[in-house]
């Protein structure tokens, strides 16, 4: 009798659905204060801010404080300026530059608001009229701005992991199998978000580290946000697509032999346009020039197994090539099989998985 093997099934059981929830509600809280204030309250400033009346202020001190960071040597300036201004009868003495607080990290910029506003010199100023105590001196939209969108990528990724812990989905139906083995993707979706999460937190951190440092602000680091936040927000969508259940006969295949594939297609399959199920191997080689990697992948075999039209339920014999490549892994060379599910979602993240076949040599002949 022939052993049935579940791939994965000796994967470490997930923590408590108490104890994620909190690990993330951890995580969220503070990136939903950070969104508030860095984001929704200096744009809703600068939305009502127009209606706020001009006057004229006095500036008492315009300049700059320096701080020194935690090595004792890096520097980082902050633009320091307070006014004078009377309104209603009142006198008021503030410090609010803009609705970010007077944020500038360029050196241009803070050097545009020194020469803007110098000391003991009037210039107009922006009163709220509800609240005269809120007063600004520039209410003009800066990139700046836009930092907010980092609390709000963060948001945006721990709400969409806390939704699929809160309302997991269905668990699918059990595979009968009798000798046969049930593959796993090679990344499974919730595995792609994963990567694409601590991909784009780790560029946007390193961008915001050399931003605090002076040496960059303004739109690479937004553009960068905003790709990491379309990244993600498309693995989410993901999530949703239908999902391939697959099971072979053996996942060890000799060169010239044959194996018997089974796949069910659950989830919601009423978008599915088609289905394309192919054998591939792709080779992949890793070289290095002046200490730079470079990876080249080559597709070597494709072996078609299912057309254009969907089939949710099917059956499928497939023979590996006589004259094919064999699977390889080393270091620099790599050469892979594996079964490839596309099929096409209209205006929606197409349905894209792999999952891997070992080819041997084929057995000498006696």
């Amino acid at each position: 009798m022939t052993a049935t093997a579940q791939l994965g099934s000796n994967v470490a059981p997930l923590p408590p659905r108490g104890l994620r929830i909190g690990f993330f509600l951890m995580f969220l809280v503070p990136s939903l204060i950070a969104t508030w204030y860095v984001l929704a309250v200096p744009l809703w400033g600068l939305a009502t801010s127009h209606q706020w009346e001009q006057i004229e202020c006095e500036v008492l001190q315009s300049t700059t404080q320096t701080s020194r960071g935690t090595d004792g040597k890096t520097t980082s300036p902050t633009l320091k300026i307070t006014y004078r201004y009377e309104y209603a009868g009142r006198i008021h003495v503030v410090d609010d530059i803009d609705f970010f607080g007077g944020f500038a990290v360029r050196e241009a910029v803070i050097l545009d608001f020194l020469d803007r506003f110098p000391t003991n010199i009037h210039r107009p100023c922006f009163v709220n009229p509800s609240d005269p105590t809120q007063c600004v001196l520039d209410r003009d939209f800066r990139a700046a701005y836009l930092l907010g969108l980092i609390p709000l990528f963060f948001c945006l990724v721990l709400c969409g992991a806390l939704r699929h812990i809160l309302w997991p989905p269905a668990e699918p139906a059990p595979v009968a199998s009798s000798g046969v083995t049930t593959l796993a993707p090679l990344l499974s979706p919730r595995q792609r978000v994963a990567v694409a999460f601590f991909v784009s937190a780790f560029i946007l951190g390193i961008m915001a580290a050399v931003s605090g440092a002076g040496a960059l602000l303004g739109f690479p680091l937004i553009f960068a946000t905003l790709a990491g936040i379309g990244w993600v927000g498309y693995q989410l969508l993901a999530l949703a697509n239908p999902v391939p259940h697959i099971t072979v006969s053996t996942t060890s295949v000799a060169l010239g032999d044959r194996f018997e594939l089974t796949w069910r297609i659950d989830g919601n399959t009423r978008r599915l346009r088609n289905l394309r199920i192919s054998l591939e191997c792709d080779e992949f080689i890793t070289t290095t020039t002046k200490g730079s990697r470079r990876t080249r992948v080559e597709r070597r075999v494709t072996v078609p197994i299912h057309g254009d039209t969907i089939a949710l339920t099917g059956t499928a014999t497939v023979q590996i090539p006589d004259d094919a490549p064999t699977s390889y892994r080393s270091s620099n060379h790599h050469q892979l099989w594996s079964l490839r599910f596309r099929g096409d979602i209209p205006r929606w993240p197409d349905l894209s998985e792999q999952y891997e076949i070992t080819v041997l040599s084929a057995a000498p002949q006696s």
